[in-house]
């Protein structure tokens, strides 16, 4: 889409102070010119009242060729404004003037100092200020990209830092148009450089004559731009931003263009037309700085590389390997695990120790820590297995351990569980911290621990995992004691110390309805949702790429992509599968092949593995136990006696004692806290349910016995539908006598789940009507 100025917008801006307006935006001063439009500050007014101050970006819009420009500048304004994320400056909204010519698209304003200001002055940043930058830089583009929208214009022009958080701003809100049928070649000269370039940019690069507006077709600027993108006019893509990453990284460190640092190699000045386009390769970084981290120096290489494939797969990726980098360059780096134990957890979380195979969540991480920056309490709130507790101990606190809340450089990091006794395992895990007693009231306990940190000059950061589970708590005083105690911690932000819980989120409503005031626990939440399946697909790739393996062929790919859309919601069956995935892998060549994928049955074989041995666990605890699971597992996968498959698992509602034992039975609850510790079976408030539909119609194991069972199961689910019916007009011909009683009463009596008392009122009755 090419955005040219229209007359409305010149009209606009010639007006008066008080009539440069658009929508409730007034116009106060230019703050420069994009790469696609103007930008003025702006206060938001309403009547009166001064509301705040914006950053106010301005197009001039026409009808075109292919539809209306100001439609498609809404239409990717709308994603824009959906992302959150603490490295993106924030977009409130789309305003018009009353022509409807005008759109002014308002956003953050940053006050600090742009990453070119800092080059202006110092030639070049350190190496840890440019990997600092650039992870930031990354994992904005991630969020970015995960809408499906691209920067088009990244810069150090557009990389701001305010209060030691680095943002991009001034986002290029256009989409590149078809090209026309004959575009016409222009030459211009780049610092004396003669190149020939079609529809660059004349307004940043200067033009020999003509409108500099037929050379609008060019997204970004120049020296940044995707080689590409510079030889073909293709569209900007995720790849081009993180070209242009590369070379913002490289201007950092060097102080100069890749292109520029060409021809200074070749005694020439101004940019090489060869490495614009991608001709010829971006001199290495090694060359020009020598004494950077290799691994520095090879990502920024890659990122420069003219052919987009071979260049980082993922933003995501980049934010990964630079953060990595960063903690080397500050001292601390840190092992992948063993090859033995691969990247794959099974049904267990992800640890500190595991952050460098921790894929996938950047974005969460981030928002994550952008809370806890202005507030005392994190709430990570999501369905059963989302992965909240693994973007904790694997995300969060790591990044809080190395320092990125600011304040002290170091951190420590205290784990908790909500059971058995809440009180004494807090107050185990702090004794090292301050010398508390049982006694200790919890809402003193906060300044307490942020006295001791600042003395020790570091920081403490206290997380809760799985809080749902509070309820299982021996003792009650104890569970109100760590409520106490988090609501301290959420009320207020000491200097030094800041929380952090894990809560299913059908706990969270119990949780809410004990505090005198919610809306403190709820300021902090975050929602951690499940890996979508295109996500999935990406953190396998980088997780056995952390190795140094990948995956034979895109044919598997394809396969394992089409595997994983139907299981992905259930991700710790997903981690199963792929733990099994990664034994069956290749050594020798370093691939996943497809014979090893085959082996073990695809990833519902791998599914089916770990399913089986979680019943082996089960069968050493003897015969009554194998049977109660098979039965447990049985009563999950009827309605009305028929199998059932559906996106959020199969569903049975099962009444919990007080206690939390299934049945009140001590062996069956023994038998159900594997099932749900191996996550075959997932609780949400009292309703228990198979973790996936893959379990019904994949798992040979279950699907046997519910075909040995059918018959039971159908008669069982006609006894509750009759007793219903008879309860209600107790009506003796509906009661059932002969052979079809005792089939029932035998059913009844071999299911390990107790029918309903009118079914078992029902088949009372029946009996006592039988004829002698």
């Amino acid at each position: 889409m090419v955005v040219r100025p229209d007359p409305a917008l010149d009209l606009l801006l010639r007006r008066s102070d008080a009539e440069r307006k658009i929508g409730p935006f007034v116009l106060v001063k230019p703050l420069g010119r994009g790469s696609f439009a103007p930008v003025w500050l702006a206060k938001e007014v309403y009547g009166d009242v001064e509301l705040r101050a914006a950053a106010v970006k301005l197009f001039g819009v026409a009808d075109d060729a292919t539809g209306r420009a100001s439609d498609r500048i809404a239409e990717e304004a709308r994603a824009l404004c959906q992302i959150e994320h603490p490295n993106v400056v924030r977009f409130f909204s789309l305003a018009s003037d009353p022509s409807g010519r005008v759109l002014g698209l308002a956003m953050e304003y940053v006050r600090g100092r742009s990453l070119d200001q800092a080059l202006a002055e110092q030639g070049h940043v350190s190496p840890l200020v440019a990997v600092k930058a650039g992870l930031a830089i990354a994992s904005a583009l991630a969020a970015v990209h995960a809408i499906g929208r691209v920067h088009r214009d990244v810069k150090p022009a557009n990389v701001v830092e305010a209060d030691g958080t680095y943002k991009l701003i001034d986002f290029g809100i256009a989409s590149a148009p078809r090209l026309p049928e004959r575009v016409r070649e222009r030459r211009i000269v780049v610092d004396d450089l003669p190149l020939t370039i079609v529809g660059s940019r004349a307004a940043d690069v200067g033009a020999e004559g003509g409108d500099a507006t037929d050379l609008d077709l060019l997204s970004g600027t120049i020296g940044y731009v995707d080689p590409v993108c510079m030889a073909t006019l293709a569209p900007a893509t995720p790849a081009s931003d993180l070209y242009a990453l590369g070379a913002t990284l490289f201007e950092c460190l060097t102080g100069s263009l890749p292109a520029a640092a060409a021809a200074r190699a070749r005694g020439e000045s101004g940019l090489r037309g060869e490495v614009l386009d991608g001709r010829a390769p971006a001199p290495p970084i090694a060359t020009i700085v020598s004494d950077l981290p290799p691994s520095l120096a090879r990502l920024v290489d890659a990122l420069l590389e003219a052919d987009p494939s071979r260049r980082p797969a993922r933003a995501e990726l980049v934010s990964h390997e630079l953060a990595s980098i960063e903690r080397s360059m500050r001292g601390r780096p840190r092992a992948l695990p063993s090859e033995d134990i691969g990247p794959f957890r099974r049904v267990r979380r992800f640890e500190r120790a595991d952050q460098d195979v921790f894929f996938g969540r950047a974005a969460e991480i981030a928002s994550a820590l952008e809370i806890l920056r202005g507030r005392g309490l994190l709430c990570l709130v999501g369905p059963s297995g989302s992965g909240k507790s693994s973007v904790a101990c694997a995300g969060v606190l790591p990044a809080v351990e190395d320092g990125a809340l600011g304040g002290p450089s170091r951190w420590d990091a205290v784990v908790v569980s909500a059971i058995p006794d809440p009180r004494a395992d807090v107050l185990d895990a702090l004794a090292q911290y301050v010398d508390a007693r049982t006694d200790t009231p919890p809402e003193s306990l906060p300044a307490m621990l942020a006295d001791a940190a600042v003395r020790r000059g570091r920081g403490l950061i206290v997380f809760v995992d799985q809080l749902e589970r509070l309820g299982r708590a021996r003792n009650v005083e104890s569970q109100s004691w760590l409520l106490r105690f988090i609501r301290q911690l959420a009320a207020q932000v000491l200097p030094s110390l800041r929380g952090a819980v894990a809560v299913r989120a059908d706990g969270l409503g119990a949780l809410l309805r004990t505090e005198p005031n919610p809306r403190m626990i709820l300021a902090g939440v975050m929602y951690v949702q499940p890996l979508l399946p295109d996500a999935w697909r990406d953190v396998v790739d980088e997780a056995i790429g952390a190795y140094g393996y990948a995956i034979d062929d895109a044919a598997l790919r394809r396969q394992l992509s089409r595997d994983l859309r139907g299981t992905s919601v259930a991700m710790p069956l997903v981690q199963a599968a792929l733990a099994e995935l990664w034994n069956h892998r290749d050594r020798v060549t370093r691939r996943i092949t497809r014979e090893g994928y085959d082996a073990m049955g695809g990833l519902h074989g791998g599914i089916e593995l770990h399913a089986d041995a979680a019943l082996a666990a089960i069968e050493t605890m003897g015969p009554d136990a194998a049977r109660l699971a098979r039965e447990m597992l049985l009563s999950l996968t009827t309605t009305k006696g028929q199998r059932v498959a559906c996106d959020q698992g199969t569903i049975l509602s099962l009444a919990f004692a007080e206690e939390g034992r299934l049945f009140s039975n001590e062996l069956a609850f023994d038998v159900y806290r594997v099932l749900e510790q191996s996550r075959l079976v997932v609780k949400e408030g009292a309703t228990v349910m198979l973790a996936h539909d893959a379990l019904v119609l994949r798992w040979r194991t279950l699907m046997a016995w519910m075909d040995e069972t059918k018959l039971d199961r159908q008669l069982l689910a006609e006894l509750e539908a009759e007793a219903g019916a008879w309860t209600e007009d107790r009506w003796e011909e509906r009661l059932w006598w002969g052979r079809r009683l005792a089939l029932a009463t035998e059913a009844a009596r071999r299911t390990a789940r107790p029918v309903s008392f009118r079914a078992s009122e029902f088949l009372r009755c029946s009996e006592e009507r039988q004829p002698r």
